[in-house]
Protein backbone atom coordinates (compact mmCIF):
# COMPACT_ATOMS: atom_id res chain seq x y z
CA UNK A 1 0.00 0.00 0.00
CA UNK A 2 1.00 3.56 -1.11
CA UNK A 3 2.10 5.77 1.59
CA UNK A 4 0.74 8.94 2.34
CA UNK A 5 2.59 12.59 2.33
CA UNK A 6 3.56 13.52 5.38
CA UNK A 7 2.67 10.26 7.18
CA UNK A 8 5.46 7.85 8.82
CA UNK A 9 6.19 4.44 9.87
CA UNK A 10 5.86 3.52 13.91
CA UNK A 11 4.91 0.93 15.54
CA UNK A 12 1.41 2.12 17.68
CA UNK A 13 0.20 0.73 21.06
CA UNK A 14 -3.39 0.86 20.45
CA UNK A 15 -4.39 -0.74 24.05
CA UNK A 16 -2.91 -1.40 27.32
CA UNK A 17 -2.17 -5.32 28.09
CA UNK A 18 0.43 -7.99 27.12
CA UNK A 19 3.46 -6.95 25.16
CA UNK A 20 2.20 -9.56 22.59
CA UNK A 21 -1.32 -8.13 22.06
CA UNK A 22 -1.27 -4.31 21.70
CA UNK A 23 1.29 -3.36 19.39
CA UNK A 24 0.69 -2.54 15.67
CA UNK A 25 3.05 -1.25 12.97
CA UNK A 26 1.33 1.43 10.84
CA UNK A 27 2.92 3.47 7.78
CA UNK A 28 0.42 6.47 7.95
CA UNK A 29 0.80 7.72 11.65
CA UNK A 30 1.37 11.60 10.92
CA UNK A 31 4.97 13.21 10.92
CA UNK A 32 4.96 15.88 13.81
CA UNK A 33 5.72 19.50 12.66
CA UNK A 34 8.04 21.87 14.53
CA UNK A 35 5.39 23.89 16.60
CA UNK A 36 8.01 25.60 19.33
CA UNK A 37 10.80 28.21 17.99
CA UNK A 38 13.26 25.48 19.80
CA UNK A 39 12.28 21.98 18.67
CA UNK A 40 14.46 19.92 16.08
CA UNK A 41 12.92 17.35 14.12
CA UNK A 42 14.60 13.98 13.53
CA UNK A 43 15.00 11.35 11.60
CA UNK A 44 15.14 8.43 13.99
CA UNK A 45 17.15 5.52 13.58
CA UNK A 46 16.67 3.78 17.03
CA UNK A 47 15.25 3.82 20.13
CA UNK A 48 15.09 1.48 23.27
CA UNK A 49 12.58 -0.55 25.62
CA UNK A 50 12.95 0.68 29.16
CA UNK A 51 11.38 -0.46 32.33
CA UNK A 52 9.36 2.59 31.89
CA UNK A 53 7.84 1.98 28.63
CA UNK A 54 6.63 -1.54 29.94
CA UNK A 55 5.08 -0.17 32.78
CA UNK A 56 3.12 2.36 30.75
CA UNK A 57 1.99 0.02 27.88
CA UNK A 58 0.70 -2.28 31.10
CA UNK A 59 -1.36 -0.51 32.36
CA UNK A 60 0.36 -0.65 35.75
CA UNK A 61 0.79 3.44 36.28
CA UNK A 62 -3.00 4.10 34.51
CA UNK A 63 -3.55 5.40 38.09
CA UNK A 64 -0.89 8.15 37.74
CA UNK A 65 -0.67 8.91 33.79
CA UNK A 66 -3.74 7.75 32.05
CA UNK A 67 -2.67 7.61 28.28
CA UNK A 68 -4.73 7.86 25.51
CA UNK A 69 -4.42 5.55 22.44
CA UNK A 70 -3.27 4.73 19.90
CA UNK A 71 -0.21 5.62 21.75
CA UNK A 72 3.65 5.64 20.47
CA UNK A 73 5.59 4.20 23.00
CA UNK A 74 9.79 4.94 23.00
CA UNK A 75 11.94 8.12 25.11
CA UNK A 76 15.21 7.35 23.63
CA UNK A 77 15.55 8.12 20.40
CA UNK A 78 19.14 8.39 17.92
CA UNK A 79 19.05 10.20 14.45
CA UNK A 80 20.01 12.94 12.25
CA UNK A 81 18.38 16.36 12.41
CA UNK A 82 16.24 17.16 9.47
CA UNK A 83 14.52 20.40 10.12
CA UNK A 84 15.39 23.12 13.45
CA UNK A 85 12.80 25.89 15.08
CA UNK A 86 13.79 29.30 14.53
CA UNK A 87 15.75 29.83 17.60
CA UNK A 88 17.99 26.03 17.78
CA UNK A 89 21.35 27.17 17.88
CA UNK A 90 22.90 24.36 18.87
CA UNK A 91 21.78 21.79 16.36
CA UNK A 92 21.80 22.52 12.41
CA UNK A 93 20.15 20.17 9.55
CA UNK A 94 21.88 16.54 8.85
CA UNK A 95 23.64 16.88 12.63
CA UNK A 96 23.82 13.29 14.08
CA UNK A 97 21.95 13.79 17.80
CA UNK A 98 20.73 11.05 20.42
CA UNK A 99 18.59 12.26 23.23
CA UNK A 100 15.35 11.47 25.01
CA UNK A 101 11.85 12.86 25.16
CA UNK A 102 11.18 11.64 28.44
CA UNK A 103 8.91 12.16 30.33
CA UNK A 104 6.82 12.10 27.17
CA UNK A 105 7.24 9.11 24.79
CA UNK A 106 6.65 9.02 20.54
CA UNK A 107 10.08 7.76 19.70
CA UNK A 108 8.98 4.38 18.26
CA UNK A 109 8.85 6.12 14.63
CA UNK A 110 10.83 7.44 11.83
CA UNK A 111 10.48 10.88 12.99
CA UNK A 112 11.05 12.32 16.73
CA UNK A 113 10.16 15.71 17.29
CA UNK A 114 12.29 16.73 20.68
CA UNK A 115 13.19 20.11 22.16
CA UNK A 116 17.08 21.61 21.33
CA UNK A 117 17.82 20.95 25.25
CA UNK A 118 16.43 17.10 24.89
CA UNK A 119 19.48 16.57 22.40
CA UNK A 120 23.18 16.01 21.90
CA UNK A 121 25.64 15.84 19.27
CA UNK A 122 26.35 11.60 18.80
CA UNK A 123 30.14 11.58 19.52
CA UNK A 124 31.47 9.66 15.68
CA UNK A 125 33.43 6.94 17.72
CA UNK A 126 30.10 5.37 18.91
CA UNK A 127 27.30 3.39 16.88
CA UNK A 128 23.62 4.07 16.40
CA UNK A 129 22.46 1.58 19.18
CA UNK A 130 25.50 2.57 21.35
CA UNK A 131 24.06 6.27 21.04
CA UNK A 132 20.36 5.46 21.46
CA UNK A 133 21.22 3.21 24.61
CA UNK A 134 22.88 6.51 26.71
CA UNK A 135 20.43 9.50 27.49
CA UNK A 136 17.26 7.64 29.89
CA UNK A 137 19.82 5.45 31.85
CA UNK A 138 23.08 7.98 31.56
CA UNK A 139 21.02 10.78 33.14
CA UNK A 140 19.14 8.70 35.18
CA UNK A 141 22.26 7.97 37.04
CA UNK A 142 23.95 11.35 36.05
CA UNK A 143 21.20 13.07 38.65
CA UNK A 144 21.45 10.35 41.69
CA UNK A 145 25.52 11.04 41.35
CA UNK A 146 25.62 15.05 40.51
CA UNK A 147 22.74 16.68 41.43
CA UNK A 148 23.33 19.34 44.23
CA UNK A 149 20.35 17.89 45.87
CA UNK A 150 21.50 14.32 45.93
CA UNK A 151 24.60 13.12 45.51
CA UNK A 152 26.39 16.03 45.15
CA UNK A 153 29.77 14.14 43.63
CA UNK A 154 32.23 16.23 41.82
CA UNK A 155 32.34 16.49 38.04
CA UNK A 156 36.16 15.63 37.02
CA UNK A 157 38.00 16.68 39.84
CA UNK A 158 41.51 17.60 40.01
CA UNK A 159 43.67 14.71 41.30
CA UNK A 160 44.96 15.66 44.99
CA UNK A 161 47.06 13.48 47.77
CA UNK A 162 45.81 15.38 50.48
CA UNK A 163 42.10 14.55 49.31
CA UNK A 164 40.39 11.62 50.76
CA UNK A 165 38.76 9.46 47.82
CA UNK A 166 34.87 8.94 48.17
CA UNK A 167 33.28 5.92 48.65
CA UNK A 168 29.85 5.11 46.70
CA UNK A 169 27.72 2.15 46.96
CA UNK A 170 26.06 1.44 43.88
CA UNK A 171 22.70 -1.11 44.70
CA UNK A 172 21.64 -3.01 41.13
CA UNK A 173 24.82 -2.04 39.41
CA UNK A 174 24.14 -4.60 36.68
CA UNK A 175 21.13 -2.40 35.38
CA UNK A 176 21.11 -0.19 32.66
CA UNK A 177 20.65 2.53 35.16
CA UNK A 178 23.20 0.49 37.72
CA UNK A 179 25.78 0.02 35.17
CA UNK A 180 26.01 3.48 34.00
CA UNK A 181 26.15 4.70 37.87
CA UNK A 182 29.29 2.74 38.26
CA UNK A 183 31.12 3.92 35.36
CA UNK A 184 29.94 7.30 35.92
CA UNK A 185 30.83 7.22 39.52
CA UNK A 186 34.45 6.15 38.54
CA UNK A 187 35.05 8.09 35.41
CA UNK A 188 33.94 11.55 36.07
CA UNK A 189 33.37 11.67 39.71
CA UNK A 190 37.11 9.33 40.13
CA UNK A 191 35.17 7.68 44.12
CA UNK A 192 35.60 4.12 44.72
CA UNK A 193 32.87 1.83 43.70
CA UNK A 194 31.35 -1.23 45.79
CA UNK A 195 28.41 -2.69 43.93
CA UNK A 196 26.04 -4.90 45.13
CA UNK A 197 24.05 -7.62 41.71
CA UNK A 198 23.30 -10.54 40.82
CA UNK A 199 26.24 -12.90 40.63
CA UNK A 200 25.92 -13.79 37.16
CA UNK A 201 26.47 -10.18 36.33
CA UNK A 202 29.87 -9.82 38.94
CA UNK A 203 32.27 -10.01 36.18
CA UNK A 204 30.71 -7.31 34.35
CA UNK A 205 30.78 -4.92 37.02
CA UNK A 206 34.24 -5.67 38.00
CA UNK A 207 35.20 -5.23 34.63
CA UNK A 208 33.60 -1.49 34.61
CA UNK A 209 36.02 -0.65 37.61
CA UNK A 210 33.85 -1.83 41.17
CA UNK A 211 36.28 -2.02 44.16
CA UNK A 212 34.12 -5.17 44.90
CA UNK A 213 31.01 -6.73 44.20
CA UNK A 214 28.77 -8.27 46.59
CA UNK A 215 25.69 -11.02 45.59
CA UNK A 216 22.18 -9.21 46.69
CA UNK A 217 21.50 -13.17 47.31
CA UNK A 218 23.64 -12.94 50.13
CA UNK A 219 24.20 -10.76 53.42
CA UNK A 220 28.06 -10.96 53.66
CA UNK A 221 28.44 -7.80 52.79
CA UNK A 222 27.46 -6.65 55.95
CA UNK A 223 30.14 -8.52 57.23
CA UNK A 224 32.54 -7.69 55.14
CA UNK A 225 32.06 -3.80 55.26
CA UNK A 226 31.92 -4.55 59.36
CA UNK A 227 34.87 -6.05 59.27
CA UNK A 228 36.94 -3.34 56.91
CA UNK A 229 35.19 -0.59 58.91
CA UNK A 230 34.12 0.57 55.26
CA UNK A 231 31.51 3.34 55.29
CA UNK A 232 29.85 5.42 52.28
CA UNK A 233 29.56 9.24 51.35
CA UNK A 234 26.98 7.97 49.05
CA UNK A 235 24.42 4.90 48.82
CA UNK A 236 22.77 5.24 45.35
CA UNK A 237 20.04 2.57 45.11
CA UNK A 238 18.49 1.81 41.89
CA UNK A 239 16.65 -1.11 42.80
CA UNK A 240 13.77 0.03 45.50
CA UNK A 241 12.28 -1.50 48.01
CA UNK A 242 13.08 -0.63 51.45
CA UNK A 243 15.50 -3.94 52.58
CA UNK A 244 18.69 -2.37 51.12
CA UNK A 245 17.91 0.90 53.06
CA UNK A 246 17.53 -0.50 57.04
CA UNK A 247 20.64 -2.78 55.85
CA UNK A 248 22.82 0.27 54.33
CA UNK A 249 21.71 3.32 56.31
CA UNK A 250 24.48 2.13 59.35
CA UNK A 251 26.76 2.06 56.96
CA UNK A 252 26.50 5.76 55.79
CA UNK A 253 29.83 7.83 57.04
CA UNK A 254 28.95 9.65 60.22
CA UNK A 255 31.55 11.83 59.58
CA UNK A 256 30.48 13.23 56.59
CA UNK A 257 26.85 15.29 57.00
CA UNK A 258 26.05 15.20 53.33
CA UNK A 259 26.37 11.28 53.47
CA UNK A 260 23.19 10.50 51.62
CA UNK A 261 20.89 7.11 50.73
CA UNK A 262 19.49 8.18 47.32
CA UNK A 263 17.22 6.21 45.30
CA UNK A 264 16.03 6.49 41.97
CA UNK A 265 13.05 4.20 42.52
CA UNK A 266 11.45 4.48 45.66
CA UNK A 267 10.23 2.22 48.87
CA UNK A 268 8.36 -0.03 46.45
CA UNK A 269 10.75 -2.48 44.62
CA UNK A 270 10.87 -2.22 41.40
CA UNK A 271 7.85 0.77 41.44
CA UNK A 272 5.53 -0.13 38.55
CA UNK A 273 6.35 -3.80 37.49
CA UNK A 274 2.92 -4.81 39.62
CA UNK A 275 0.01 -2.32 39.52
CA UNK A 276 -0.28 0.97 41.29
CA UNK A 277 -3.40 1.14 43.58
CA UNK A 278 -4.50 3.31 45.81
CA UNK A 279 -3.23 1.19 48.52
CA UNK A 280 -0.09 1.50 47.06
CA UNK A 281 0.15 4.74 47.38
CA UNK A 282 -0.84 4.60 50.68
CA UNK A 283 1.75 2.67 51.84
CA UNK A 284 4.31 4.52 50.13
CA UNK A 285 3.28 7.62 51.89
CA UNK A 286 3.30 6.09 55.16
CA UNK A 287 6.77 5.15 54.65
CA UNK A 288 8.05 8.47 52.69
CA UNK A 289 6.18 10.95 55.50
CA UNK A 290 7.97 9.86 58.71
CA UNK A 291 11.28 9.25 56.52
CA UNK A 292 11.42 13.03 55.40
CA UNK A 293 10.86 14.32 58.57
CA UNK A 294 13.60 12.12 59.71
CA UNK A 295 15.59 14.49 57.49
CA UNK A 296 15.19 16.58 60.08
CA UNK A 297 16.40 15.13 62.62
CA UNK A 298 20.11 15.38 63.90
CA UNK A 299 23.38 13.27 64.28
CA UNK A 300 22.26 9.18 63.75
CA UNK A 301 18.52 9.75 64.37
CA UNK A 302 18.39 11.81 60.37
CA UNK A 303 16.69 9.47 57.61
CA UNK A 304 19.29 11.45 55.11
CA UNK A 305 17.08 9.91 52.48
CA UNK A 306 16.29 11.09 49.32
CA UNK A 307 14.04 9.73 46.31
CA UNK A 308 13.79 11.16 43.17
CA UNK A 309 11.79 9.51 40.05
CA UNK A 310 12.53 11.81 37.17
CA UNK A 311 15.58 13.30 35.45
CA UNK A 312 16.77 16.38 33.17
CA UNK A 313 18.44 16.38 29.76
CA UNK A 314 19.31 20.56 30.93
CA UNK A 315 22.64 22.60 32.02
CA UNK A 316 24.62 20.31 29.54
CA UNK A 317 24.05 17.35 31.24
CA UNK A 318 24.15 15.35 27.19
CA UNK A 319 26.85 17.07 26.31
CA UNK A 320 28.99 16.19 28.67
CA UNK A 321 27.97 12.56 28.56
CA UNK A 322 28.84 12.76 24.94
CA UNK A 323 31.97 14.12 25.60
CA UNK A 324 32.59 11.48 28.01
CA UNK A 325 31.53 8.83 25.37
CA UNK A 326 33.94 10.27 22.65
CA UNK A 327 36.66 10.17 25.15
CA UNK A 328 36.53 6.72 26.01
CA UNK A 329 35.49 6.52 29.13
CA UNK A 330 33.12 4.30 29.20
CA UNK A 331 30.24 2.34 26.94
CA UNK A 332 26.69 1.54 27.23
CA UNK A 333 25.50 -1.99 27.96
CA UNK A 334 23.68 -3.53 25.05
CA UNK A 335 21.63 -6.70 25.33
CA UNK A 336 23.38 -9.32 22.53
CA UNK A 337 19.95 -9.60 20.95
CA UNK A 338 19.77 -6.27 19.82
CA UNK A 339 18.70 -4.42 17.94
CA UNK A 340 14.82 -5.70 17.40
CA UNK A 341 12.81 -4.38 13.92
CA UNK A 342 10.34 -1.79 14.41
CA UNK A 343 7.70 -4.45 14.07
CA UNK A 344 9.26 -6.73 16.83
CA UNK A 345 8.22 -3.71 19.70
CA UNK A 346 6.48 -7.11 21.38
CA UNK A 347 9.11 -9.35 21.82
CA UNK A 348 11.31 -6.74 22.88
CA UNK A 349 8.91 -5.49 25.76
CA UNK A 350 8.42 -9.45 26.52
CA UNK A 351 12.39 -9.09 26.81
CA UNK A 352 12.42 -6.29 29.30
CA UNK A 353 9.52 -7.17 31.23
CA UNK A 354 11.01 -10.87 32.44
CA UNK A 355 14.40 -10.14 33.43
CA UNK A 356 15.78 -11.56 30.50
CA UNK A 357 17.60 -8.52 29.11
CA UNK A 358 21.65 -8.46 29.09
CA UNK A 359 21.92 -4.73 28.92
CA UNK A 360 19.38 -2.15 26.88
CA UNK A 361 17.20 -3.68 24.62
CA UNK A 362 17.83 -1.46 20.95
CA UNK A 363 14.89 -0.62 18.13
CA UNK A 364 16.04 -0.18 14.82
CA UNK A 365 13.84 1.85 13.46
CA UNK A 366 15.30 2.70 10.20
CA UNK A 367 18.66 1.10 8.50
CA UNK A 368 22.07 3.14 9.12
Amino acid sequence: MERKSNTMYACVCTRYGPADKVFQPQQDVPIPSIQDPLHVLIANKRTTVNPSDCKQRSGNLQLLTNHEFPLVLGQDFAGIVVSVGSSVTKLKVGDNVFGTTAPRNSCAAEFVLAMEDECAIKPPNISWDQAAAIPTSYCTAWRGLFHPSYGNLPVHPMDSENTRKLKVMIVGASGAVGSAAVQLAIQVAKVEVFAICGAKNADYVRSLGATKVFDYLSSNYEIYLQDNEIVFDLILDCVGGDTYYHFLHPYLNPDFSNALYVTCVGPVLHAGSKRITYKTLMRTASTLVPRYLGNLMPGQFNSRYKIYLSFTTQNGILDQIGTALEQGLFIPRIDPSSPFPLEEMGKAHLKVETGHSAGKVIIQVTPD
